[in-house]
């Protein structure tokens, strides 16, 4: 909770999503602020997503995350890309997106998804 406040309070002050939080659709020109937002979104309901309750173990699903670190990295990167395309940054969403399948084959060989 204290890394997602101080991550939020950086971004609030020193980047344009302060602009963006009472009309998110005017912010959709600006790369930076269109991801912090789109993050944001998704760390809530990857959040909300691990507190609900599995009625087999009664316990919470906090594995989530691992399900999706094979996935998410790669996105961000095809996100990024897409909204500001340099040579630079085709590489690294090649290179990711690679890495990514790799991870996400070898998590689903060993059952985890």
């Amino acid at each position: 909770v204290v890394q997602i406040a101080t991550l939020s309070a950086v971004w609030l002050r020193y980047t344009s999503v302060a602009s963006c939080i009472p009309d998110p659709r005017g912010c959709w020109h600006d790369p930076w602020a269109r991801q912090v937002l789109i993050t944001l979104t998704i760390c809530l309901s990857l959040w909300l997503l691990s507190l609900r309750t599995i009625r087999s173990k009664g316990t919470s699903d906090p594995s989530i995350v691992d399900r999706l670190w094979s996935i998410l990295p790669w996105l961000y990167c095809w996100h990024w890309y897409g909204s500001a395309p340099t040579p630079r940054g085709l590489l690294l969403a090649t290179l990711a997106s690679i890495w990514g399948l790799r991870l996400t084959a070898n998590f689903a060989r060993k059952g985890g998804f």
